[in-house]
């Protein structure tokens, strides 16, 4: 190729890129645009989501010591009562009879199988869901109600 066709090629580049200049400078004014737009929305989004966290780790939290507040004041309740019964020298069979009362109450507060409530009553766990593995104690502790751990899964 000539020196002249070289010359004519370049000339013309030029006047095409000139003309497309503007088009060039809107095209990375819209990419800057975008890419800061993305990043804010980004932004938003995380600060958003670390928000709702936080949020919910404290009504959790805060549902966590309502439902221990109550477990506590059901056990107050319930070794007050049992206390009072066996002061007055209740029978037996009455006092099986509001235990099992007591059981059901609580069970219908705090769900089924949340806990599982008992009493050692001379050397002998009556308890609202016996299982295998209950038998007396041979040093009972003192009489009261007490919660049991579910034996292991095997």
């Amino acid at each position: 190729m000539s020196a002249q066709v070289r010359g004519q090629r370049r000339s013309r580049l030029r006047r095409i890129l000139r003309g497309m200049r503007l088009n060039f400078i809107t095209l990375g004014l819209l990419i800057v645009l975008t890419v800061l737009g993305l990043s804010l929305i980004r932004t938003s989004l995380l600060k958003n989501a670390q928000e709702t966290g936080t949020a919910l780790t404290q009504i959790y939290a805060a549902e966590g010591e309502s439902n221990l507040t109550i477990y506590e004041t059901l056990l107050s309740f319930g070794t007050s009562s049992i206390s009072d019964r066996l002061a007055s020298k209740t029978s037996r069979e009455d006092l099986v009879s509001s235990l099992n009362l007591y059981f059901q109450r609580v069970e219908a507060v705090l769900g089924k199988g949340i806990v599982d409530p008992y009493l050692v009553l001379d050397g002998k766990i009556l308890a609202a869901n016996p299982w295998d593995g209950d038998t007396p104690m041979m040093s009972p502790p003192r009489n009261g109600i007490r919660k049991r751990a579910r034996p292991e899964a095997r």
